[in-house]
This record gives C-alpha cells, sequence and structure tokens, in this order.
C-alpha cells in the first residue's frame, strides 16, 4: 500500500470513530424510562410524554390516563429497547462489529483518479465499513509507436475529382501509448479544389409539336398557347451547350413533374413524346462538372410556360326550354305561330323562382376547361317590345354553368312582363370555354316560344236567394243569415269569362270560411278522386266541367280537411261530412255556357244539427266568401292541381252567416208576475244559440174572451184581441197585426227582457201569454209552458154549499200564501176552512171542481138526476108550503109586509109591522109579490162621505117574488144570540149588486175590502153575483183597479130551470182581476139557523128538499 493509501485507509477509521462515539453520546441522552399500562395482553402504553421507546414485551401493570402507544421506531438507528423493570423500558446502543477487508484487485492503467502510467486497485469491507481503493504504478501501461497525420492548410482535403484539383503532402511524430516520442514520422498526400464557374443561363425555351415549334413565354399570366387540337408529339428543348437539365410540370406553379431529364442530348424527349398536359411549365438548365466531387455546375433556371388548346364549337344545340312558373314545369314549344301557354304567376312569383332550364343538360368535353348554357329572353309583351336586346328593361341575357336561370328582366316588374296574354321568345345555347385562356365557344341558338294565360274574368259569388228563400215560415226575414229556414238552401251565383276562348273556362269554386281562417285555403290544392270529410270552418264546393261540356252533369268536389283542403270528389253523393254525419249536400250545381260567359250555379243545403252534438261537427258563425273561375290553363300538373291562387276573397261586407240552432229559453222562462191587480209583467230570457237574440213575438189567447189586452211598455202598440188559440205554426208570425213584436235593443246572444201588460176589461177565464223568441238567423223557440193567467173568480165555501142546475163555475185557488189578510178581512170564517165546498151536492153537472183542503171530508155528487130538475117552479112549490105552515103554526104568527119605493129605514122590524096601529109582535115576518123586486137601502150621508144603508135583519124573515131580486149589499142579522135572519126566494133569479165600494183605490192586494150578505138565497134559475165596480164615479169609461168581494153568511141554491147544460147555476162574477189567482172574490159560510128558519117557513115533511136543497142543522 502507498501512503496515498495508508492516508485514506487511517481517515476512513478516524471517520467512523467519530460517528460512533457521538452517536452513543446521544443515544445515552435518550435513554430515560416511562411508565406503561396494558389494554390487552401483550400491547403498552406509556403514562407520560415517551414517544421514543418501544413496547415492554411483558406484562405491565396499574393504568395511567392520557398514555400514549410506544412504538418499535421510537429508538434511534444503533438503538434497540429493553426492560428495565417490569414497568418501564430503555432504548440502549447497539455495539459495532469490526472491520475486516478482502485482498486488492487490480484493474485499469489510468482508471479512477489514477495517472496512465499507474493502475487502479480496489478492495471491499463488510460489516458496515467502507470500501477502499488506490492507484500503484506499472510499466507495463505504455506501449506502441506511431501517429496519424491531418489533411489541412493549403490542402485541406483527403481526395478530389473533376475540374480544378490540386494535391500535397501531410506528415506528423510517432508516440507511444502514453504520448511520449518513440522516433520518426508519418506522412500522407491532401488536395485542394479551385471551382470553375457554371455555363451561362439559357437564352431560350421552346415546345416543339409535330414539326412547329413555339418559343415559350416566361410570363405565367400569359403563356404561351399551342394549337394542340390535331393533337401530336411534344418535345421541349433549348439553345445549344454542353450539358442540359429539363424539368417539365403539368401546372404553372407545384403541380406533377411530367419530365427530368439531364444530360447531353439538346431535344427531349429523344424518342416518342411528352405526357399531355392541357397546361404546362418547362424549366431548362445548362451545367458543367465541378470539383471535388465531379459534381453538376448548374447555370441559372430559364422557365418558360405553355397551354395546349383543344376546344372547339360545340356540334349540339339545345332541343328544349322549360319554364317554371310558381312551381308549375312548362316545355316550351319551338313553333313562334303556336307558343306554349303558360299559367299567369302569382304575386308570389319573383325574378327568383320563377327559372327557365335550357335542355338537355351536357358534360363538359375533355377538350374545354368548363362548359355552360345560355339563354336570351326576347319578351315581347303585348306586342310593345318587339326589339330585343339583352339591355333592354324587358329583355334580359343570363349564362353560366347551370342550366338553369331566373326570370329576370332587367328592370320590368316580373308581373309587367308576365302579364295576362303577353308572349316572348327565349334562346338557349350551349358554349364551351377554352382550356388556354376565358373564350367561350357558343353553340348555334335555339328559339323557343310562350304566352302568358288569360285568366277568366268573374266577379265574386252573389248570394242569390229571393225574397220567399229569405222569409220564414213566420215570417221572419234575414239578409246575413243562414237558419233552419231562412237561407237554406244557400244559393250562389258566380259568372266568368274568358278573353281566349270561353271554351277555355272548366270549373268554379265557392268557398266559405270562417272568420279569420281564410288564411287556410290552399293556393294549389290536388284533385282526388278520394273525400273523406270536410272541415266546418271550410266548407266549399267545386263544381269541374265532365267530359268537355256542359251538357253533362258535372264533377263535384269538396275540400277534405284530412288531406290539407285538398279537393275529393263528391260526384256521387253531392254530401259535405263531418264526423257527424252529413254537415250539407250539394242541391244544385251547374255550368250554363251564355254568350261570353258561363254562369254557375250552385246551392248548399245545410243540415240541422241534432241536440247536443258536438260544436266542432256543424257550421256556425261568421263565414267569409270567396270564389273562383278558372280554366283548363289554371289546371296544373296535367289537370291533378287547380290555381286558387287569384280566388276574390271577403267577397261580401261582414260575410254570411250561419246558425243552425233554435233559441232556448232559460230554465223557468218565459213566465208572468203579477203587478197590481190589472197590470203583470210578462219576463222571457232566451238564447240566440249561434246568433243574437233579435225579438220576440207576443200573442195573446183566450178560450172565453174576446177582449182585449193592452201593452203598456214598451209604449206604441195597438191592443191585442183575444181569441181561441189557433194552430201551432200561426203563433209567433212576425208580421201578425194581432201580435207584438219587441226588438232587442242590445246586440247580444241573450234576450233577457220583460213587457208590462194590462189586462184590460177582461175579468173572468183565462190568458194564455205565448213568447216566440227569434235569433238572427230566424230560428225560433215557442214556449212549450206558456204563461196562463187565470182570471176565473171564485168561490169558497165552509159547510154544506148546496146548488142544483150544474158545475159551481170556479174551481177553487190556492189562497194559503195569503192566508193570514183571508183571515182579517172576512168576518165568520177563517182560511183554513175554506175550500170550494166541504159539502156540495148537485144534480146536473157531471164533474166538481177540486179542492184546495180535501182533508175537510167533503162530499161530492155528481150526475144526479132526480126530483130536483122535475120540479117545474120551486117558487110556487115553496109558497106552497108557505101556506100550509102559516096554518100550521098560526096566521096570528106571521105578518106579512112590504118595502116602500125606497128603503130608507135599514131594519126588517121597521117595516113589518102595521103603520100608526097598536100592534102584537109577530115571530115571523115573510113577504110575497108578484113579479120582481129590488132590495136595495138608501145612501145616508154620513161625516166622512156619502154610503148605502145596510139592510138589518132583525126579524125571521122570508122574502119571496114570483119573478127576480136584486139585492145591493150589506145585509146583517140583528145579533147572533138568535136565528134571526132573511130567505130569498125568487121564481126566476137573485141578482147580487155592488153595495158600497168600499176598497176604494187600494195600493196593495192587502187592501182589498169584502161587501157582506148575511142571507140564504133560493133561485129557480141562477144566482148571479154580478160584476161590479166597473167605473170610478165620475167621469165614464174610468177604469177601476181595486174591487170589493162578497162574503155571504147563509147559503146559496139555485136550481138553473132555464139555463143550458154546462151552465153555471151559481155564477160568481166578481172579479179582483189578475188578484183572482190568490185570493177568493166570494165566500159563503153555511149558517145553520137557516135550516131552522126554513122549516119554520116551509115545514119539515118533504125529505126530499132536506136532502137536496140542503135546509138541514148539522
Amino acid at each position: 500500500m502507498n501512503k496515498k493509501g495508508k492516508l485514506v485507509i487511517i481517515g476512513f477509521l478516524f471517520f467512523s470513530f467519530f460517528l460512533f462515539f457521538s452517536f452513543f453520546l446521544l443515544r445515552d441522552s435518550l435513554a430515560y424510562q416511562c411508565g406503561c399500562e396494558s389494554c390487552t395482553s401483550g400491547i403498552f402504553y406509556c403514562a407520560g410524554s415517551c414517544p421514543n421507546f418501544m413496547q415492554c414485551n411483558q406484562a405491565c401493570s396499574g393504568s395511567v390516563a392520557g398514555g400514549t402507544c410506544c412504538r418499535e421506531d421510537c429508538c434511534g438507528e444503533g438503538y434497540y429497547q429493553a426492560c428495565t423493570s417490569t414497568t418501564s423500558c430503555a432504548c440502549k446502543p447497539v455495539s459495532p462489529p469490526p472491520c475486516t477487508c478482502t485482498p486488492w484487485v487490480d484493474g485499469s492503467c489510468g482508471g479512477g483518479s489514477c495517472d496512465v502510467d499507474e493502475r487502479r486497485q480496489t478492495r471491499t469491507c463488510p460489516n458496515d465499513c467502507d470500501d477502499e481503493s488506490q492507484c500503484v504504478s506499472d510499466s507495463t501501461c505504455c506501449t506502441g509507436c506511431s501517429c496519424t497525420p491531418t489533411c489541412g492548410g493549403d490542402y485541406p482535403l483527403g481526395s478530389c475529382a473533376g475540374l480544378g484539383c490540386s494535391s500535397g503532402d501531410r506528415c506528423c511524430t510517432n508516440v507511444d501509448s502514453c504520448g511520449v516520442a518513440c522516433g520518426g514520422t508519418t506522412c500522407k498526400t491532401c488536395y485542394s479544389c479551385t471551382p470553375p464557374d457554371p455555363p451561362a443561363t439559357p437564352t431560350d425555351v421552346s415546345l416543339r409539336v409535330n414539326t412547329t415549334d413555339y418559343s415559350l413565354s416566361i410570363n405565367s399570366s400569359s403563356p404561351t398557347i399551342i394549337d394542340y387540337r390535331s393533337g401530336g408529339d411534344i418535345k421541349v428543348f433549348s439553345n445549344s451547350t454542353t450539358n442540359y437539365k429539363y424539368d417539365v410540370y403539368n401546372a404553372y406553379s407545384g403541380g406533377t413533374l411530367l419530365m427530368d431529364y439531364s444530360g447531353t442530348t439538346q431535344i427531349q424527349p429523344e424518342s416518342e413524346s411528352l405526357a399531355y398536359s392541357p397546361i404546362g411549365r418547362f424549366e431548362a438548365r445548362h451545367y458543367n462538372l465541378k470539383c471535388p466531387d465531379d459534381s453538376e455546375n448548374y447555370s441559372e433556371t430559364l422557365t418558360g410556360y405553355y397551354c395546349m388548346e383543344r376546344n372547339v364549337k360545340p356540334p349540339t344545340t339545345p332541343t328544349g326550354m322549360n319554364m317554371t312558373i310558381d312551381g308549375q314545369v312548362y316545355s316550351l314549344s319551338t313553333s313562334a305561330v303556336e307558343p306554349k301557354v303558360v299559367k299567369y304567376p302569382t304575386t308570389n312569383a319573383t325574378k327568383t323562382n320563377t327559372k327557365l332550364n335550357v335542355l338537355p343538360t351536357r358534360t363538359t368535353p375533355d377538350t374545354a376547361s368548363s362548359s355552360g348554357y345560355r339563354v336570351e329572353a326576347n319578351n315581347y309583351g303585348l306586342g310593345e317590345w318587339m326589339d330585343f336586346s339583352c339591355s333592354r328593361g324587358e329583355d334580359f341575357c343570363n349564362e353560366g354553368t347551370s342550366n338553369e336561370y331566373n326570370f329576370s328582366p332587367n328592370t320590368q316588374a316580373l308581373l309587367n312582363v308576365l302579364r295576362e296574354g303577353a308572349e316572348g321568345e327565349i334562346a338557349g345555347k350551349y358554349y364551351d370555354v377554352n382550356e388556354c385562356d376565358t373564350t367561350k365557344v357558343y353553340s348555334n341558338p335555339e328559339e323557343f316560344y310562350y304566352r302568358v294565360n288569360n285568366n277568366p274574368d268573374f266577379g265574386c259569388p252573389n248570394i242569390i236567394n229571393n225574397e220567399v228563400d229569405r222569409t220564414s215560415t213566420r215570417d221572419c226575414v234575414s239578409t246575413t243569415h243562414t237558419g233552419t229556414e231562412v237561407n237554406n238552401p244557400l244559393k250562389f251565383e258566380i259568372i266568368g269569362s274568358d278573353l281566349d276562348d270561353v271554351d277555355e273556362i272548366k270549373g268554379a269554386i265557392v268557398w266559405l270560411s270562417k272568420n279569420g281562417t281564410a288564411g287556410s285555403i290552399p293556393d294549389f290544392p290536388s284533385i282526388s278522386g278520394t273525400y273523406i270529410r270536410s272541415d266546418p270552418n271550410q266548407i266549399a264546393v267545386m263544381v269541374m266541367q265532365r267530359d268537355g261540356s256542359w251538357d253533362n252533369s258535372p264533377l263535384l268536389y269538396a275540400p277534405d280537411s284530412t288531406n290539407g283542403y285538398n279537393w275529393g270528389n263528391i260526384t256521387s253523393h253531392g254530401e259535405i261530412r263531418t264526423t257527424a254525419g252529413v254537415m250539407a249536400r250539394v242541391t244544385e250545381a251547374s255550368g250554363t255556357p251564355n254568350g261570353n260567359n258561363v254562369v254557375f250555379n250552385i246551392q248548399i243545403e245545410f243540415t240541422i244539427p241534432e241536440l247536443g252534438q258536438s260544436s266542432d261537427t256543424y257550421p256556425e258563425g261568421n263565414y267569409e266568401i270567396s270564389g273562383l273561375v278558372f280554366d283548363k290553363y289554371m289546371l296544373l300538373a296535367g289537370g291533378t292541381v287547380v290555381d286558387q291562387f287569384y280566388m276574390s276573397t271577403d267577397c261580401r261586407a261582414g260575410g254570411w252567416n250561419i246558425d243552425l240552432r233554435a233559441p232556448t229559453f232559460e230554465s223557468g222562462f218565459p213566465t208572468s208576475k203579477t203587478i197590481f191587480s190589472r197590470d203583470l209583467s210578462l219576463l222571457w230570457n232566451f238564447n240566440g244559440t249561434g246568433s243574437y237574440a233579435t225579438d220576440v213575438v207576443i200573442n195573446g189567447y183566450s178560450y172565453s174572451s174576446t177582449k182585449e189586452i193592452i201593452l203598456t211598455s214598451p209604449e206604441g202598440y195597438s191592443n191585442i184581441i183575444l181569441g181561441i188559440p189557433p194552430d201551432n205554426d200561426q203563433i209567433g208570425i212576425m208580421n201578425d197585426t194581432n201580435a207584438w213584436k219587441i226588438i232587442n235593443s242590445v246586440a247580444s246572444e241573450t234576450y233577457d227582457s220583460d213587457a208590462s201588460i194590462n189586462i184590460g176589461t177582461n175579468d173572468e177565464g183565462t190568458i194564455i201569454l205565448y213568447v216566440t223568441g227569434f235569433d238572427q238567423a230566424c230560428n225560433y223557440v215557442i214556449s212549450d209552458d206558456p204563461p196562463t193567467i187565470n182570471l176565473n173568480p171564485w168561490l169558497t165555501s165552509k159547510g154544506g154549499f148546496v146548488y142544483s142546475g150544474g158545475d159551481v163555475g170556479a174551481q177553487a185557488k190556492d189562497y194559503t200564501a195569503y192566508s193570514t189578510f183571508i183571515n182579517s178581512v172576512l168576518r165568520k170564517v177563517k182560511a183554513i176552512e175554506l175550500d170550494i165546498g166541504t159539502e156540495v151536492v148537485t144534480s146536473r153537472s157531471g164533474t166538481i171542481n177540486g179542492f184546495i183542503r180535501p182533508e175537510l171530508s167533503a162530499v161530492r155528487a155528481s150526475n144526479v138526476y132526480n126530483s130536483n130538475s122535475q120540479m117545474s117552479s120551486w117558487y110556487e112549490y115553496l109558497s106552497a108550503r108557505l101556506d100550509e105552515q102559516k096554518i100550521a103554526l098560526g096566521e096570528s104568527n106571521f105578518r106579512l109586509f112590504g118595502f116602500p119605493s125606497e128603503i130608507t129605514s135599514n131594519r126588517i122590524s121597521d117595516y113589518c109591522v102595521i103603520p100608526f096601529l097598536p100592534q102584537a109582535e109577530r115571530e115571523y115576518c115573510y113577504m110575497k109579490i108578484q113579479g120582481d123586486l129590488n132590495v136595495v137601502p138608501a145612501y145616508q150621508v154620513f161625516p166622512d162621505g156619502e154610503r148605502r144603508n145596510e139592510l138589518i135583519c132583525d126579524k125571521k124573515t122570508l122574502i119571496m117574488a114570483s119573478g127576480d131580486i136584486h139585492i145591493e149589499p150589506d145585509i146583517i142579522n140583528g145579533g147572533d144570540g138568535n136565528i134571526n135572519g132573511c130567505i130569498f126566494v125568487a121564481g126566476g133569479s137573485i141578482t147580487v149588486g155592488a153595495g158600497d165600494w168600499v176598497t176604494q183605490n187600494a195600493t196593495t192586494l192587502e187592501e182589498t175590502k169584502y161587501d157582506y150578505l148575511d142571507a140564504y138565497l133560493v133561485a129557480d134559475d141562477i144566482i148571479d153575483i154580478q160584476l161590479v165596480d166597473l167605473k170610478e164615479p165620475g167621469d165614464a169609461g174610468s177604469v177601476i183597479y181595486t174591487r170589493d168581494g162578497l162574503e155571504i153568511y147563509g147559503g146559496l141554491v139555485a136550481f138553473g130551470q132555464d139555463i143550458p147544460t154546462g151552465t153555471s147555476a151559481v155564477q160568481a162574477n166578481r172579479s179582483f182581476g189578475l188578484w183572482n189567482a190568490y185570493i177568493p172574490t166570494t165566500t159563503i159560510t153555511w149558517d145553520p139557523r137557516y135550516a131552522k128558519l126554513a122549516e119554520a117557513f116551509f115545514g119539515s115533511t118533504a125529505t126530499m128538499y132536506k136532502r137536496e136543497v140542503g135546509f138541514k142543522p148539522y
């Protein structure tokens, strides 16, 4: 080992000892203990902050909270853990092992940091000891004796060929491998090169076709054009020199290389031909060979440009020219005498969508760079533009690579050039463009001719329904609507003429579009043989000539809504249908030539929709009317399309309206409401259902009255004379002079209004008020249940109301709403006790009117024919019975009396005496006279006015007259504690007059008053309770609106000996007018005292009158 090696080993040992000693000291400083505790067997935790200690591999006891686990890595390198007790552990230093190295191993000379004459040696030292190396001198490291000379200086080249080469030697001194000179030199031959100048740039580049030479242009923008129409061999060359370099390309820049020649032959290719290219670039250079590598020494390049032209005049001309207008294609005629008729363009046609197409198309021949087409349009107009120039306003010329061109006059509008009747000539050409320039070579032209069709001249469809068509069965007239009756069928007339020839006209169209939907009418619908259904918003009929003659029945079409409103054939059935069935029928369709015109008549009859039918299946509302007359040139695409663009639209101001539904009354209408005793309000509310509700017609009828009723509001109407209701079709006639037509002043679909009606002098019977509502389409609704005003006065009876000779003549009405009023105004009966009769006997009537209160168990006997009707005179019979009773009871008990001409005293007892003589009191008073009798008490003046005296029956009184008896109320008895009263027996009739007007001018029904009659009346013929209080005192004709009723406490018996069958023997004629519907005019209450009183005057031996006349007590 040399000194350097020893120093390395000593240093290493010293450094290792220093590191070991330092680490040991550090380890000792970290060796301290900490307490541990165990969670489970074999796992320990430090009691304090002890992250540098490992766990103790033995059990520890005790528990300290917050301890951390001892880890294996808590002792540093060179230390290990050891338990110092059963409860603690510590880090201990590890003692290092001794270093023992292997023998030295030789390496290379000059290896590592050794010099070139030293050999490097190495050895390894285990047990973490460092490996060692050293340098050892070795004489075997230096060998050989040589050197390598290099070229440079004046002769830098190792070799040289070609013109301009020269040579010389280059030497070096020999050395061994350690660089030490070992004797001698080594030499090498080297070269230098001085290249010659390149040859001159070519002065000319040429191209030869067969034997013709072309000097080429050196400007690419103006190449030399080579006539190659005859073909031939192609060669290139430049001016003469020794060596030639030729490059030919198929483009003026870039492109593909056609020829690459380098050599000594001037003209190339030497044999055959240069490949053909329409255009080419010839690059020529000259060259010589130069040192140091005998390479080409090129001149500058001279470039020539050429184009091989082969284009010739197109050999053919166009054979066709198509003209497209509004999408319709027309092949123009080559005959100027018979030009092709084309359609008149729509306003949608423009210069850019009206086209010309040159036919046939052709491909560019390979002898041309491109090809194209040319059109020259000479538009004549109507003959004013016969001269042609591409620059004229009406003319134009277009060309290009497409065979399609816009029909675009220079300055004139398209529709001015292609106006109806205009003609023109279109020339078509082909052209091919030269390959070498933009020159176009044109073919010969071909001329084509057109004429624009004159569309038929027509007016709007006219609705020609006449006055009869416009008038309904109820004289309602509509000039604006189709309804169920009026203008149905709807009749149209449309007239067309044609400047070209009336025979060209082929059909007409009438189209109804729901307001706002006319835009849905197609411009060019197709014509199909298939029809499915139509849309109620678009109702139309097309009439088309069949087989070229209007003598044949025409074809019929309707727009099919399932097919975009294209026309579908309905000829076989004429029905326009919806999903609900037939919506309308074409009942007439014809085209009639008339001179220069064709007159079309079309009638459409609309089907009345079913109740509840869906609203989208029948027409209703306002419709715009459109129409068209078309000729054969408007039938496009071989007759499968019709040109509807120039259809006349919005032909009728306000359009036309359709309403096929009758108006409907709202629930509860019409109805009436009593306003006052003679005034009522008639109310109606109905819906026009599809059009405005316009009018009502009010009719008044009665089965028993021919009097008048009066319309008080609105004013200005004549009175209606009542009569028997006619047949239904005679009700609601608008022009009926015996009716009221009231117009709705508001334009609305509903008419909710009323009229005020005065019943005039009608006091009995019924008034039937019919309300007929109309809409704009003259559809109508008549009330199924017309308001019926029952004016019949009626009477009520408690107890035995007995009569003979007919019905009572008045049916009871429901007075229960006014029970409180009746209880307050009547003297002897309560409302709950009233009915038409709680015990009734009749002998000649087949019917008895109904009861309001059947629970009172009244007896009704009808169709009883017995001795009552066989008695010739009840007056005579009862007179005889009176005579018998006077004998039976004693004449002294009876006193005969009479009334003076004026009954000034109001008590019977004042007359049942012998004047001025003393006399004994008589129990029974009777009066028996021949002829008629008036029982009319005189008037008496009171502080509040004049009124008639009451007649007080304060005696048991019988008053008999062989004729008629007239009685004026009031009559009362002398008191309720006796059987005093008056029995009246007439051989004729008994009439009951007015008495005083006690009601006066009442303002409400509840102010009505009743006259009072406490008596029992018996008549052989009738008892007539007269209609009274007809006029106010004063001016004649003044109408009294409020009248008195009559309350009778006793009974009525009328045998009706001389009345016709069906006539009432008891006639209750008092009337409250309209109030008759609520309260009775006459009430009768049976008073049993009259049975006793009658027994006294007539005896009780005859069972007949007990049973049939009813003089019997309860």
